[in-house]
């Protein structure tokens, strides 16, 4: 199945003219530590291989009230006037940070981050089924090419058990549609639902979530976890898709199967596209950042699991490479202790560039991800730069 996905016209004008990490993400690579590869297997495995720079930078935005940042993947679109939204999750909902084009990294460091380009506008209110629980966009699409304000989002739900009692919640996706560039939002009514799925509470999680998604011509198709409640399957990447306009009118939600999309696909059925990797400590695949990279000519993702992030590669966003793992966390998701640093929710984005939004990146750009201390307090924001070898 070949997908093209809408992406602007000007980005690939712009496109066509043109160590891993160190310190608290430990280096890795597609080798077992006591192997010695040879020269040409090592070439081989190591080619198209993330690195990230040395420095890990601070982008905390808890002086402007913002915690737990980022709660999901951190999208951006660009407007007519070119200026940049990038749409930030933070505790139980979205804001807006608005940029002259500046990329977040430089917008956070240069200190332009203030009350005029830093607004709240989604929030549980909009969405009456999470009112007390949780729902936060995680990626937004520009289904017209003559409306740049006219955008389509997805978001991550959590329905819990009580305010403030997230164990064990039931996750869904919604889509919600904005037609002034994301200052104000409606939830459409679209809903999809894991198809093995408990009352929050307890444990374990269920359902789907953690959306990444693009438009590829009268379709929304939307990357997610499935959390199962009776472990039919692993919790990992799947797929779905809902039909979609230009005008935002849409369709009915269809998963991914060994037989193509089905509207009324059964749990069995489910094909998964990003399987958990053959590794006895990834554990799950889950939190995707997809986009096409103009510099391998392919579809990059980045996920995460239990043991740090992956990267793979895909020429159709179906059928994907054997994952490789190119940060390692300090300590495995399963070992955590009070007060060990842990990091999650990635982004790999080129927004340094003139990309007009996070479906496309480059060679060079920058990894966003949340750092935290397990039990001690909410996770911030902090990145490093990458580059493709």
């Amino acid at each position: 199945m070949n997908l093209e996905f809408r992406i602007s016209r000007r980005d690939f004008l712009k496109a066509s003219a043109g160590a891993v990490a160190t310190v608290a993400l430990s280096p890795a690579s597609a080798f077992a530590q006591n192997e010695s590869p040879s020269a040409e297997a090592k070439d081989v495995a190591l080619r198209d291989f993330i690195q990230l720079g040395p420095t890990e930078h601070d982008l905390s935005l808890k002086d402007h009230g913002l915690l737990w940042v980022p709660d999901g993947h951190t999208p951006y679109v660009t407007l007519k006037d070119d200026t940049r939204r990038y749409f930030i999750t933070a505790r139980t909902s979205t804001h807006i940070l608005a940029t002259n084009g500046e990329s977040l990294k430089d917008a956070v460091q240069n200190g332009h981050v203030n009350e005029d380009n830093l607004r709240e506008v989604y929030t549980p209110d909009v969405n009456v089924a999470y009112k007390n629980g949780y729902t936060g966009i995680t990626s937004v699409n520009q289904p017209n090419p003559k409306d740049r304000n006219h955008l389509i989002g997805v978001t991550h739900n959590e329905q819990h058990r009580a305010q403030g009692d997230g164990t064990g919640f039931t996750a869904s996706i919604s889509i919600v549609e904005s037609r002034d560039g994301g200052l104000t939002w409606t939830d459409t009514g679209k809903l999809l639902q894991g198809l093995d799925t408990k009352e929050p509470g307890g444990e374990p999680v269920s359902g789907v979530g953690q959306p990444a998604s693009m438009i590829s011509g009268d379709h929304l198709y939307i990357w997610h976890i499935d959390w199962s409640a009776n472990k039919q399957h692993p919790d990992q990447i799947y797929l779905a898709r809902i039909g979609v306009n230009q005008d935002g009118q849409l369709g009915e939600f269809e998963r991914l199967t060994h037989d193509g999309f089905k509207k009324d696909a059964t749990i069995e059925e489910l094909r998964s596209v990003i399987p958990v990797p053959d590794s006895e400590r990834a554990v799950y695949s889950a939190l995707p950042s997809i986009s096409w990279n103009v510099h391998l000519n392919k579809f990059l993702a980045v996920f995460e699991t239990a043991e740090g992030f992956y990267q793979t590669k895909s020429d159709n966003t179906i059928d994907w490479d054997q994952p490789v793992l190119f940060a390692r966390f300090p300590t495995h998701y399963h070992e955590r202790e009070t007060m060990d640093q842990w990091f999650s929710y990635p982004t790999l984005i080129s927004d340094q560039d003139s990309f007009e939004s996070d479906k496309l990146t480059g060679k060079n750009g920058t990894l966003y991800f949340s750092k935290g201390y397990w039990k001690a307090g909410s996770h911030n924001m902090a990145a490093r730069d990458f580059e493709i070898i």
